[in-house]
């Protein structure tokens, strides 16, 4: 399964929170589970956010005997195509001293085998409650529940 974080590196408090939580709530799967689930982060901001940034960020949140966190990044064209499709909410606000921040919508996306967006686990929401969305998820398989919807890939 997928866990999709979207944000950007120099968010000062909402992606590294969730990324943090997220992390935290793999860890408190088993380790067969563990292995079973892909976080990736996606940024909004690509036009800042370079390869090395984000590999390096993304690393940072890895859990413990799970998979490394991946860092997406792509083109701005890119970025507004995963914007458009998940229907996010991204938009530049100017800021002092780091020229301007995102404001994003926060969550984490929920993905199961087949690709098929299962959620969305909501900001705020617990790390045990983030834990069981994984682990339901998990236990249900790719089959999943009648009504569950394929995403496309952005190109």
């Amino acid at each position: 399964m997928v866990a999709l974080s979207v944000g950007y590196t120099q968010c000062p408090d909402v992606c590294p929170t969730t990324l943090s939580e997220l992390k935290a709530a793999v860890e408190g799967l088993s380790p067969a589970q563990r292995r079973r689930v892909q976080v990736l982060f996606a940024t909004l901001d690509p036009d800042r956010d370079g390869l090395a940034m984000l590999k390096e960020y993304a690393a940072a949140f890895s859990p413990a005997s799970g998979r490394p966190v991946l860092g997406l990044r792509g083109s701005t064209r890119a970025a507004a195509a995963l914007i458009s499709q998940l229907q996010l909410v991204a938009e530049r606000k100017p800021s002092g001293g780091a020229g301007y921040t995102v404001d994003h919508t926060a969550g984490v996306f929920l993905f199961d085998a087949n690709g098929r967006l299962r959620g969305l686990a909501p900001y705020g929401q617990s790390v045990a409650e983030l834990r069981r969305d994984l682990s339901r998820l998990l236990t249900e398989g790719a089959s999943g529940p009648p009504g569950a919807q394929r995403v496309a890939h952005a190109n």
